[in-house]
């Protein structure tokens, strides 16, 4: 399995959370979620943190069977659907939108 992670590290405008998150999940995710090969989408709203962790404000994640799967999913116009979507509420975001992508290696967990 193969994850691609956009972190949006900072922070929204004052008073601007519910909307700000509201457009990630009627707009964004479900633009994430039209493109091809990909097999989930999960929005991760931070709610707590420790002291010393980054200011991540939300994860946006999305999963493929494949790195291949990915590439072809970012080389789609449905990309440029979700860029779109994401251009259009980051106005309302103070911080960076940073990409991590990474290879899973599940294990089952003995209980």
């Amino acid at each position: 399995m193969y994850v691609r992670c956009a972190y949006l590290v900072g922070d929204v405008e004052n008073g601007k959370e519910a909307e700000f998150d509201a457009w990630i999940d009627r707009e964004v995710g479900p633009a994430i979620a039209a493109l091809p090969k990909v097999r989930e989408v999960r929005i991760l709203k931070a709610r707590e943190r420790d002291d010393n962790a980054p200011g991540v404000y939300m994860t946006l994640e999305h999963l493929y069977d494949s790195a291949e799967d990915l590439k072809t999913a970012l080389a789609t116009p449905a990309r440029d659907v979700v860029l779109e979507k994401l251009k259009a509420i980051l106005p309302l975001f103070d911080g960076e939108l940073l990409h991590v992508n990474y290879d899973v290696d599940r294990r089952p967990v003995a209980n």
